[in-house]
């Protein structure tokens, strides 16, 4: 069910003007908890500042994760000269995911890219796919591998410290990609359901080369895939507009109303909220998960109702549920769906479990799934405060 359905190129190094403003006031404004490794600081700014306090939520030191790298791929990857940009769409997985959870009432959901991936975490099978792709490159020529085996690329989902949204609006802009007011990045063609997989490479690709690696990623899906690498500086499509169901519909208000920032408060939002906190006493004043709609890993909630997911979700009024469940039942999607999915298995029944087993137990029963992010301990915290 997973599909590259677009592919973006672009050689730029650094963010859009509106990105890397939009970044700073988010940074500045520290909306990012609890995703703390977005405040660490740049070199130049840990060095200016001798007053830092040792609290656990404002102790922001050198490392890997900084400011710095975020707004200059070369501050990253010194060698950068060129991204490929994968758009891995999971749209005809949510739909049928979106018609199981109404057709069975489930008590526990997750965000569908937590299962799409055939119940595998989203980053290890997307990095697998990139680097079949870079394996491609390598058999096309000797130029390639040279440059390949000298300085291997790096593979960039959302976990490395690249503004990894904006990459991917500068290389598929062109095709009317641009940043929802939930600071998603939205396709006209496409909606929003998907995932981004970038290609992080030493020297630049000319046509023949760009032309080689659509064809070879269309085999694999079975669709065509035109490569563009778009223009700078021209005028850029905006679907959002006046738009604000988005705004209205998120249950916590996490969605930044000012329509110029696109970013979202990461203290209200329930995805980050259920799946970056672990511990009970981290959980915010409040109470979010009391509106999560039963959301355990993860939300969808704003992009189920954006207006360019319309298309996408009516598939769900034509889709058999049964298709789902026969396929939940396969790989990784079996665990995970046994564990928390079967209607038998309420809220105390699944805590009660998840604590007669031990954080290594939990560790071996879903190694592989997204669930090892958060471990035991912060699924135990999301089923108790929902």
């Amino acid at each position: 069910m997973i599909k590259i359905v677009d592919i973006g190129y672009t050689e730029t190094n650094t963010p859009t003007a509106q990105s890397c403003n939009s970044y700073n006031r988010w940074l500045e404004e520290k909306l990012f908890y609890p995703l703390q490794y977005f405040g660490k600081r740049s070199y130049s700014d840990n060095n200016s500042d001798n007053n830092s306090d040792n609290n656990s939520d404002n102790n922001l030191d050198n490392n890997s994760h900084n400011k710095d790298k975020r707004l200059n791929l070369n501050y990253y990857f010194s060698e950068f000269a060129s991204a490929l940009v994968f758009i891995f769409s999971y749209a005809d997985f949510q739909c049928l995911l979106n018609n199981y959870y109404k057709s069975y009432g489930r008590h526990h959901k997750f965000g569908a890219f937590a299962l799409a991936f055939e119940g595998e975490d989203y980053h290890r099978y997307i990095k697998r796919h990139l680097n079949n792709i870079t394996k491609f490159l390598v058999t096309c020529s000797n130029k390639h591998a040279d440059y390949l085996l000298r300085t291997p690329p790096i593979y960039s989902v959302d976990s490395a410290t690249v503004l990894e949204k904006d990459l991917a609006y500068r290389a598929l802009s062109a095709k009317n990609y641009w940043f929802g007011k939930n600071s998603v990045l939205i396709s006209k063609e496409h909606g929003s359901f998907f995932l981004i997989g970038s290609i992080l490479l030493p020297y630049k690709l000319n046509l023949e080369d760009l032309s080689k690696i659509s064809d070879f990623v269309a085999n694999g899906n079975q669709n065509n895939i035109e490569i563009l690498s778009s223009p700078q500086g021209v005028d850029h499509f905006d679907g959002c507009k006046n738009c604000t169901i988005c705004v209205d519909n998120c249950p916590t208000s996490a969605i930044n109303k000012n329509e110029f920032e696109r970013t979202i408060d990461c203290t209200k939002c329930i995805s980050c909220q259920t799946i970056e906190v672990r511990r009970d006493h981290d959980v915010e004043k409040g109470n979010i998960f009391k509106k999560s709609a039963g959301y355990i890993f993860g939300c969808d909630l704003c992009q189920l109702v954006c207006p360019w997911n319309r298309q996408h979700l009516q598939l769900c009024l034509r889709s058999n549920s049964k298709a789902l469940f026969d396929s939940i039942k396969q790989s990784k999607y079996k665990i995970i769906h046994d564990f928390f999915l079967d209607e038998a298995r309420n809220t105390d029944v699944v805590i009660n479990d998840l604590h007669k087993l031990s954080n290594h137990g939990f560790e071996k029963m879903f190694q592989g799934t997204a669930l090892t992010r958060i471990g035991r301990q912060g699924i135990i915290k999301n089923l108790k405060n929902i």
